[in-house]
């Protein structure tokens, strides 16, 4: 039944419901992992809970849990599949399939479809998209997808920029002017590799080895 109304939540987008339907069972047992977390944390500020029997697991301690756990499993199943060629094609499919999208999820190319068959159906029968459908940028997939948003990566991470253009074979950066030209370059060959348009490219997947943790939290 809970799994059931995690699945059927109608504030869900119809591809975070299926989301839920495929990783529920890696994380049905976070709560608990959360509340643990939840204590450590008042503990480290000289606090503690009245009762801690009746602690329910919420807001950013119970969502970073969820993320935590995912991205262990996410990157337990990348070492398993490294060593195994078909394998790893397999789930480099599967990977970009799930990948979570606004403008490509199903409920927007049906609206897509409707609005090409009557231009009055957006003013009548649609409904606007709500706070969470509008909004743009970080997603939990993006970062379980090892992906920084272009916005996050401001002047300071010049050097982290400039290690993802070298893990894409760009190492002269002596034609670029400034940290714009840099942030440009990369966004440009991320949208050569992706096959997308530059106005489509909000992510760069993590290539290098510079710790992007601090803008994917």
């Amino acid at each position: 039944m809970k799994t059931s109304n995690y699945c059927s939540n109608k504030q869900r987008s119809e591809e975070r419901k299926s989301q839920f339907a495929i990783c529920y069972n890696l994380v049905h047992d976070i709560n608990e992992t959360a509340k643990i977390d939840m204590i450590c944390e008042k503990e480290k500020k000289g606090q503690e809970y009245e009762d801690s029997t009746k602690l329910r697991a919420r807001g950013t301690m119970k969502i970073s849990a969820i993320l935590k756990k995912v991205k262990d499993r996410h990157k337990k199943i990348e070492g398993l599949v490294a060593s195994n060629a078909e394998l790893k094609e397999a789930f480099d499919c599967i990977s970009k399939l799930t990948a979570f999208s606004t403008s490509n999820s199903f409920k927007a190319e049906r609206q897509k479809t409707y609005f090409e068959k009557t231009s009055e159906a957006l003013k009548k029968k649609v409904k606007k998209q709500n706070k969470l459908e509008r909004k743009t940028g970080v997603t939990f997939t993006a970062a379980v997808c090892e992906k920084v948003r272009f916005f996050d990566a401001k002047a300071n991470y010049q050097d982290g920029i400039k290690a993802e253009l070298r893990a894409r074979g760009c190492t002269d950066f002596s034609r670029f002017k400034n940290f714009t030209q840099l942030k440009n370059e990369l966004k440009d060959l991320v949208a050569k590799d992706e096959g997308r348009t530059l106005k489509e490219i909000k992510h760069f997947p993590i290539l290098s080895n510079f710790d992007w943790s601090n803008v994917m939290g």
